[in-house]
């Protein structure tokens, strides 16, 4: 059985919404009104990262029964590009494993992800912009493992 506890999403417009065309308020999300352009989809990104459970959680099994966490806590910042859906970035913004080995592993496994094309934000703080002027989206994803 998988020891691998789920969490929402964590994102700043976190709803499928349609283009905006303009005038349209957006929606309320953290204390502030936003307009979406293209869309954020919950559910795929959700899908995808699911698809992945069993690599993840071979990733962390690894040194699972050497030396657990109390809060053995993963929280995983990714970038999708609009364009094609792709993973472009993954770094741990939280680590309560401990284990470079295990974060590693887990981070290369989001680098295999694949989304649909056309996510999009117009909150600045979740907007990436690349190198070579490419656009994507920040997410947000804890992961927590049961540590029994």
């Amino acid at each position: 059985m998988k020891r691998i506890i789920w969490f929402s999403i964590i994102l700043s417009a976190c709803i499928k919404k349609p283009v905006s065309t303009g005038n349209d308020a957006g929606e309320q999300s953290s204390n502030r009104v936003v307009e979406v352009q293209g869309f954020l989809d919950k559910r795929a990104i959700e899908e995808e990262i699911r698809r992945h459970v069993e690599p993840i959680y071979s990733c962390y099994r690894t040194r699972f029964y050497k030396s657990p966490s109390d809060n053995p806590r993963l929280v995983v910042e990714f970038v999708i590009l609009t364009e094609d859906g792709s993973v472009v970035k993954a770094t741990a913004k939280e680590d309560t494993i401990g284990s470079t080995k295990i974060k590693e592993c887990i981070l290369a496994e989001f680098m295999t992800m694949k989304f649909p094309a056309g996510m999009a934000t117009d909150i600045i703080s979740d907007r990436y912009i690349g190198p070579d002027g490419e656009v994507g989206v920040v997410i947000t994803y804890p992961l927590l493992f049961d540590p029994r």
